[in-house]
Formats: C-alpha cells, structure tokens, sequence
C-alpha cells in the first residue's frame, strides 16, 4: 500500500532573534531568484519529456554547465533546481489535464480519434513531439496530433511569476535537529539550517518540545524528511511525513454536494438520510466579508486624512504611512481571515470522515466555475468561498482515508426532482426545492446529494456529458415517469436513452417503487403531502422567485 503524504508544521520561537531571521529571509530570496532561474531555463517545450521525467537527468546536465547561484552552495542550488522541476511538473499535469477533459467533452472527436488523444496525453515522448510541432508518422493523424498539442499549450497558460511569500526547501542534508537541555537562554528544540555563510549554520529555537518530526524512518540521517521553510512574522517549518491510509469499514457509497450555506451535505441513500457539515458556513462567510469591508472603508478614510495632512504635518503624515496604511498590516488582517476559513474547512472534512468511516466510494460533482456578473456585495462573498481549498482538502482527506473519490457530472443535480426526474430552474429557491410537476418538497442540498449519488452508477450521464445531453436525458426520463416507466438512476438504461431518445424499450422495474413510493426529505422537516400517485399529473411547473443564493448545479 502506497504512504500517503502529510504535512506538520513547527513554528519557531518568539525567542528568535532579528538577526537569524534576517538571515533566513536573505535565504530565501537568494534561493527565490534561482529558482525562477531554473523555471525560465526549462519552461520551453523542448524540455517536456525530460522535465516530467525523474529529476536526476537535468540536475546532472545542470552540475556539468554549471549552477545559476554563486552565493548558493552546490547543494542548495541542487536542492532549488529539484523545486522548480517541480513547479514545472505541477504546471504540466494541471494543463494535461485540462487538456483531457476538453477533450472527453468535445462531441466533435470520434471515440478512435479520442482514445487516440488520451494515448498521447499518457505518453510523454509522444506528446513532446506534438509539442515542438513534429510531423507524426501516420498524416491522418497529424492534424489531431498538432490539436492535441496546441491545446495542451493554450491550457499550460503563462509563465509563473515570482511569489511573494519567502520560502526554500530543504532536504536530510541541509539541516540538523536536536535538543539543548543545558542552554543559557533556551532550553528545549533546536534546529540549525545550512546558511548562505560557509561553514556556519543559522541555529533556530522551536517552539514546542522534542524533535520527533524529524526523525529519521530508518534510522539513517539520510531517511529524515525533507522541509519546506517559510519565513512570516514567525518562521514556519513544513515537515512532509508519510502516513500509511486507512481502510474503510465497510463498501458503503454516498454523495456529496459542496455548497455555500452549508459547506458539504453528504448523504448514502436517500435525501432524508442527508447530514451536512459546516452548516454555518455562509453565516461565517459574511461576518468575515463584514468585518474586511469594516477595515477597507477605515483604511480609505485614514489615507484621505494622510493625504489631507500631508503639506500641513509631514511628520504625522509620515507616521500614518508607516505604521497604519502599510500593506503589511493589511495582509496580516488578510492572513487570519484566510485562516478562519480554512479552519472551518479542515475541522468539517475531519468530522466528516470519522463519522463514515463505512463508505469507501464518495460521489462528487465536477464543479468548474465560469466568471459572472452579480452584485458587488455577492461578488465580494464568493470571494471568500474557499472552493479550490475545499476541494483540496477533500481529495487529500479522502486519499488519507481510503475513500476513492468519483467525479460526476453536476448538470441539473440540485434542479432535478429525485421523485419524478423533472428538472427546471424554478424548483430551486435557496436552500428549499419544490417540484413543480409533483410537488415534491425538500432541502435543495439533500436534493442534489442524492442526484449526485445516482449519478456515480449511471451508464447514461458520465462525468463529460455536455449538459443539453443532460437535460434531454432527464426530460425523457420525466416523460417516461409520467406513463408510468421511469427510468431508475442505479438501473440499466437503455441505448435510446443514452442517445437522447424520447422513448425506450426496456422498462425499469423499480421505476414504479421511485416514482409512488414514500417521498424523500421527510427527516429534513419537508412535508410529504402524501400525493405519490397525483404526483403524475401533468400540471405546469410552478414559478418559484430566485435570490442571490448560489446554486451548486453546472
């Protein structure tokens, strides 16, 4: 079974002195430019094969021409040049992979010229041809191989600029921890770091006691952990350990819907068994938005009265620009806020997975924000909603966990009725859904956790289903439920289904006990309105007034 990675992290002391951390942040920015370096030097395409190969060939390449740092050692610029292949590799696999899901979705490729693609997109040394625009051997394929690589290109995007934040990694032998009992000043966890002096380390106090994250597996002084070092305020130290994942208790699947009022609502059947974490997320969101706006507006008037004074009283002038309207003091604000969040985040994924430790398969949903115009004040809220952390997060908890995560296509999940398949926009209003062909009443997240359960063992609706396919898929099966043979999600569907036909053959069995059974949502205070067969009727849908509330559908 394979480890899976977890990060710790260690701060410093407050007992660290401005000299050491001086000489840290000189550290990282020497180890900064030398980094970007080495991210122009391979960025061309020319470098692809070799960039997502094993590191060790270009580092070798690089030892012989020489390094890009003369106030680094060899084996700091060694360690630098390792972090930007890295960066170079994460850059490539997120444009592979955007590459491949613009594929799967385009109704243009045949399935042949589709699996060709993926064969290209799996095979570095092929897709490096298509990159640097080499003819391939068949030319019935060369124009699909130069899409191929034209589009990886166009999802790549531009080159990363340099961040802001100071930091530079750190492997077994570029640091040493250990414990002073008898120290004049600080008793406790130590930890000295390879400097840009010859032969001196920085020696850096820890808060905490004990060194156990960073001892070696094995034993070895070469088997510790490789760092990542941080410098803020305080100094950060990320110790990347390895954590073998847990296994699940039993092969139970559920959906999960993320949403913006409740940050996940999880359910393993029906929408009445839903169970959402994070419940006040939106509350906590807005306090958040709230008091930044506070801080803005009182940032603006503080630097209009700067302004103001500046010919009159420079020397006040000049106080207020330094201590109150320095970025730095914004960003601070900034960085706890970011932090609430993110808590929030953690401490409900962490619930989550230790109150179902049955399931083994989660079912989410293929969310891919497009940018639109609404409001300042909503504008200013979706902001903050930390959807990439989230989903992060989520993926690397579930992997911890043993739980494999499927990806399935969110059209029309929190607009469909998991009654009868009728799918409109007016069933949705906030967090309430109401059917307007069978009055089916229920929370619209426990609605669309149900819809994306289902959609994990639908042959018809796959995760690069366009959404008109969608929504003639499920305006079929409404037509069919209103005859009396509904299609069920977890059935067999049938070719005329998957193909947007109106009419089907084959009949589901259990389309009946879906369609006249006992309605869903009855734990979530929904009404059951004890209507399972008038549910049928052809009756208009209803108009529902939307709000600002945001939807978790595509």
């Amino acid at each position: 079974m394979k480890p899976v990675p977890k990060v710790v992290r260690r701060y410093s002391s407050p007992m660290l002195t401005k000299r050491k951390r001086l000489e840290l942040l000189e550290l990282a920015r020497s180890t900064s430019r030398a980094r970007d370096v080495y991210v122009h030097d391979y960025w061309s395409p020319s470098y692809f094969a070799r960039v997502v190969a094993p590191p060790n060939v270009l580092v070798e390449e690089r030892r012989s021409r020489g390094w890009a740092a003369t106030n680094l050692s060899p084996h700091q610029n060694k360690v630098c040049m390792e972090s930007a292949l890295g960066i170079l590799r994460a850059h490539w696999g997120s444009a592979i992979s955007i590459a491949r899901h613009a594929l799967l979705s385009d109704e243009r490729l045949t399935p042949e010229e589709k699996g060709f693609a993926l064969r290209l997109l799996r095979s570095p040394n092929a897709l490096g041809a298509c990159l640097v625009r080499r003819r391939h051997k068949t030319r019935a394929r060369d124009d699909l191989s130069m899409r191929v690589g034209r589009l990886v290109l166009k999802c790549r995007g531009a080159i990363p600029r340099a961040s802001n934040r100071a930091w530079f990694d750190l492997d077994c032998n570029l640091y040493r921890p250990f414990v002073r009992t008898n120290d004049k000043y600080f008793k406790g966890a130590w930890i000295a770091v390879t400097g840009l002096t010859p032969g001196r380390r920085i020696k850096i106090p820890l808060a905490g006691l004990g060194v156990d994250e960073f001892a070696s597996r094995t034993g070895h002084a070469a088997s510790r952990p490789n760092l990542r070092v941080e410098v803020k305020d305080r100094v950060v130290f990320h110790v990347v350990t390895h954590r073998l994942p847990r296994q699940p208790l039993g092969s139970v699947r559920a959906g999960l819907d993320k949403g913006y009022k409740t940050l996940v609502t999880v359910t393993s059947g029906e929408p009445e068994d839903a169970v959402g974490y994070g419940i006040a997320s939106s509350e906590l969101i807005d306090a958040v938005t709230r008091c930044a706006e506070i801080r803005l507006r009182g940032r603006r008037r503080l630097a209009s009265y700067e302004r103001s004074i500046r010919n009159s009283a420079p020397l006040k002038a000049r106080h207020l620009r330094r201590r109150n309207l320095q970025a730095t003091r914004a960003g601070r604000a900034a960085a706890r806020d970011r932090a609430t969040l993110r808590r929030q985040v953690d401490t409900a994924l962490n619930r989550l997975f230790r109150e179902h430790r049955q399931v083994s398969t989660l079912a989410i949903e293929d969310l891919r924000f497009r940018g639109r115009r609404s409001a300042r004040s909503l504008n200013r809220r979706l902001a903050r909603w930390l959807k990439g952390y989230l989903h992060e997060r989520l993926t690397y908890k579930a992997e911890l966990n043993g739980v494999e995560l499927k990806v399935v296509s969110a059209a029309y999940t929190s607009q469909t009725c998991p009654r009868c398949w009728f799918a409109s926009a007016n069933n949705r209003s906030g967090d309430t859904f109401m059917c307007g062909a069978c009055g089916y009443t229920g929370s619209a997240d426990a609605v669309a956790a149900t819809n994306i359960l289902r959609r994990g063992s639908d042959p018809a609706i796959t995760q690069f289903t366009p959404h008109a396919v969608v929504k003639q898929i499920l305006e079929d099966r409404w037509q069919s439920a209103r005859n009396g043979r509904a299609w069920g999600s977890n059935s067999e569907a049938s070719d005329s289904d998957a193909v947007r036909h109106s009419t089907s053959d084959r009949a589901a069995n259990n389309a009946l006990a879906l369609v006249a059974g006992r309605p869903y949502g009855g734990a979530l205070s929904m009404a059951s309105h004890g209507h399972a067969s008038a549910g049928l009727a052809s009756t208009a849908p209803r108009r529902v007034a939307n709000d600002e509330s945001v939807t978790s559908d595509g």
